[in-house]
């Protein structure tokens, strides 16, 4: 034992007392560590309680996601859908698609490349004046419009895993590629989103739905969307079969939408 701290221990009054103070100290300091050392070796530490927490809670998490991903979509505005519309499958020569690119690709400019990532539905389209994306965010009926996006890209996710088809650029040599094609529905990068292309799908069913709100503008919003779909030609993303494909889905779907859906519950903007 330290020869102060045994002198201070037994009483002998030969330790100053700032040193007796200090000694002391040093011993309960030691008391105390020995005493966290035993209780950390046998228990579970607040640190690791709390890091299994966060385990279990992030598995219940993951259990929740894996439940919903595999339900099957619902689609509530046209229930039938996947069981009534249909395609052909695409045509087997890629000829027609060949020579439709050729005319096209010569109108493609540095200006269309740069953007490319903002060539979107939201702002390729407006409405009284509104970029489309403004429009959808502040309608007080987004959730019906969102639900008829929801229900086209899942129709259109049905026949791309139905018929694989390859982009317009891996079916073709020479063909240039701009940009990055999305999938169908998020999730499914595996499968090409090309018959029908969900780009050209998207843009008419947006046409369609602007023209049944706004019926004075109609010819205006086929305009656009017809030329939303040539631009996707030009990025080398599809073919005109492709867009074709897009475009009988579109019309199937809208036949039986105008049956089943009163528009006025669209408009709230």
């Amino acid at each position: 034992m330290n020869p102060d701290l045994e002198t201070a221990i037994s009483g002998e009054n030969e330790v100053p007392s700032h040193r007796l103070r200090w000694l002391l100290l040093i011993l309960l300091t030691s008391v105390l560590v020995l005493v966290g050392t035993v209780w950390y070796l046998t228990s579970s530490s607040p640190t690791t309680e709390q890091a299994k927490r966060d385990q279990e809670f992030n598995a219940k998490i993951q259990q929740i996601v894996e439940k919903y991903k595999n339900q099957p979509f619902v689609f509530t505005l046209v229930p039938d859908a996947l069981t009534t519309i249909t395609l052909p499958p695409p045509p087997d020569s890629d000829a027609s698609d060949l020579e439709n690119y050729q005319a096209n690709q010569v109108e493609l400019s540095s200006e269309n490349i740069t953007n490319i990532d903002n060539d979107t539905v939201l702002t390729a389209f407006t409405f009284e004046g509104f970029k489309y994306g403004y429009f959808l965010e502040f309608n007080g009926s987004k959730d019906n419009i969102y639900q008829l996006h929801d229900e086209i890209r899942h129709l259109v996710l049905h026949f791309n895993k139905q018929y694989q088809r390859q982009p317009l650029s891996d079916r073709l040599p020479d063909i240039q590629h701009y940009g990055t094609e999305h999938p169908a529905v998020p999730g499914n990068d595996d499968v090409p989103s090309t018959y029908p292309s969900v780009r050209v799908a998207e843009g008419f069913a947006v046409a369609a739905l602007l023209t049944r709100l706004d019926v004075d503008h109609g010819e205006f919003y086929q305009a656009v969307a017809e030329d939303y779909a040539k631009r996707g030609v030009q990025y080398g993303w599809y073919g005109q079969s492709d867009i074709e494909a897009a475009r009988s889905l579109v019309s199937q779907y809208f036949s039986q939408f105008d049956k089943n859906v009163d528009i006025s519950t669209f408009s709230n903007f």
